[in-house]
């Protein structure tokens, strides 16, 4: 059974590493977000409303999920006109959006490096985790590999490769390279 898990968080970590090394190519001369969010309206006057966004470029991701909680008390503070404004800013349901250079040009650039972030306000709490492309696709090779030298240490010839296991490899690394030039262009 250990074995099944193992396997499964092998393919599951190697999926990973294809979409993380793609990110690091695109990020490089791409500045792109991608962001869902779900409001929910208790009552008509009571939101709460929970987002996430994932935004990269220059080799730079950055996660942010953001909490929003307005009760009844906010709006009769604040008034009709920011009930009305919330409740087009905030529609219930779930949306998912996809940004574009075209649009995240004006954003500005996400800081390089890293960052771990908590803000929080009296409506609103928001934890931000922002790192370098180059370390999650590392972290994502460590499982296909343990699960590549377990496979070579369990044959009898360990480290001999067959004419269509090279061939096989060498059509995949071609394949990757020329995934990783076409989405740097």
């Amino acid at each position: 059974m250990w074995r099944r898990v193992f396997h499964l968080l092998s393919a599951f970590s190697l999926v990973m590493l294809v979409v993380s090394a793609g990110l690091w190519a695109r990020s490089s001369t791409h500045h792109e977000q991608l962001r869902t969010s779900y409001s929910r309206w208790a009552a008509d006057d009571d939101l709460q409303h929970y987002g996430a966004v994932a935004h990269w470029n220059y080799g730079s991701i950055e996660l942010i999920y953001a909490r929003l909680s307005l009760p009844p008390s906010y709006f009769e503070d604040h008034g009709q006109e920011t009930l009305d404004r919330a409740l087009v800013w905030y529609p219930p349901g779930m949306k998912w959006d996809f940004s574009g250079d075209d649009v995240t040009m004006l954003f500005g650039s996400v800081p390089h490096g890293y960052k771990a972030d908590y803000w929080q306000s009296a409506e609103q709490r928001r934890w931000t985790l922002g790192t370098r492309l180059w370390l999650p696709t590392i972290l994502f090779a460590v499982l296909p590999s343990a699960w590549f030298i377990d496979r070579q240490r369990r044959k009898e010839k360990p480290w001999q490769f067959s004419l269509r296991a090279l061939s096989v490899l060498t059509t995949v690394a071609c394949i990757l390279l020329a995934a990783v030039i076409w989405l740097r262009a």
